[in-house]
C-alpha cells in the first residue's frame, strides 16, 4: 500500500470516529438521565434532603446536589421575603415557577430573571438565596435599627430604596390571601393577568405604586385596589431577615 493511499485510509478512518463521537453526544444531550426527575418544562430536577416541604419559618438550607450539563452546574434556589412561590423566573437555560418553598431552579454563573407576567422584579446571577435587597445596592440590615417596628422616620428613601419598597409592596399586595406571614403565593389568575399588562411605570420607579394601570390590575385580582404601605411592607421584610440570621 502507498503512502497516499495509507492517508486516505487513515483519514477515512478518523472522519468514521469522529462521526460516531457526534452521534453518541447528540443523542445524549437530546434527553436528560433517567436518575434524575423533569420538570412540566423539561428541566431537570435536583432533589434536596429535607427541602421538599414548605418552611414555616425562614430556614433554609444551602446545601445542594449538583448537575453538571453542557452550561453548567444546575443547583436549587429560594426567592425569599417568605418563601415566594407561584413567580415566574427564567433563564438561559432554566424556567418555570417558583415552589411552595420559593425555590427555583438555576445553571451556576446564568443570570435569572424573576417576573409577574411582564411586571419585572428584577434580574441577578443565581445563587442559594435570593431576596427582593439583590436587586437593588442597598445594604439593608436589622441592626441599622433599634425599635421593634420599622418606621419610614428611620430611613431616607433614594432611589434603590424606593425600588426594595416597591418590589415589597407588589409581592406583598398580591400574596393570594393577603397575609405574608404564612408565605407569599402569587395565583395562577393573577400571572396570567399580569401576562397582557402594559405598564408606563417600572418597578424602580417613584410612582410605581400611585400608576393607576397597576391600580386597576390589582383590584381585577385581588380583594384590594391599594398596594399595602411601604411600612408595613418593610417590617414584614425584616422579620423575614432576622429569621434568616
Amino acid at each position: 500500500m502507498s503512502n497516499i493511499e495509507l492517508v486516505k485510509n487513515l483519514r477515512l478512518l478518523v472522519s468514521y470516529l469522529i462521526s460516531i463521537y457526534l452521534c453518541v453526544l447528540l443523542s445524549g444531550c437530546d434527553r436528560p438521565s433517567p436518575d434524575y426527575p423533569l420538570d412540566t418544562d423539561n428541566t431537570r430536577i435536583v432533589e434536596s434532603p429535607g427541602l421538599n416541604e414548605p418552611s414555616q419559618s425562614a430556614n433554609f438550607s444551602t446545601s445542594n446536589s449538583l448537575i453538571f450539563s453542557p452550561l453548567g452546574f444546575q443547583k436549587k434556589g429560594y426567592f425569599i421575603d417568605s418563601a415566594v412561590s407561584g413567580l415566574q423566573y427564567s433563564s438561559l437555560s432554566q424556567h418555570g415557577i417558583t415552589g411552595t418553598d420559593g425555590s427555583f431552579q438555576y445553571t451556576e454563573g446564568e443570570i435569572v430573571r424573576f417576573h409577574i407576567g411582564t411586571i419585572e422584579i428584577g434580574q441577578v446571577t443565581g445563587k442559594s438565596l435570593i431576596t427582593p435587597l439583590d436587586f437593588t445596592t442597598q445594604q439593608f440590615t436589622t441592626d441599622q435599627f433599634t425599635t421593634d417596628q420599622f418606621t419610614l422616620d428611620q430611613f431616607t428613601l433614594d432611589q434603590e430604596d424606593i425600588k426594595l419598597t416597591n418590589i415589597l409592596q407588589l409581592l406583598q399586595t398580591l400574596d393570594d390571601d393577603g397575609d405574608a406571614s404564612n408565605g407569599i403565593n402569587i395565583a395562577e389568575n393573577v400571572r396570567l393577568a399580569a401576562a397582557d399588562l402594559v405598564l408606563s411605570v417600572s418597578i424602580d420607579d417613584e410612582s410605581f405604586v400611585e400608576n393607576q394601570e397597576l391600580l386597576t390590575f390589582i383590584g381585577s385580582v385581588s380583594n384590594t385596589s391599594n398596594f399595602i404601605s411601604a411600612e408595613q411592607a418593610l417590617n414584614h421584610f425584616m422579620e423575614t431577615l432576622v429569621g434568616l440570621e
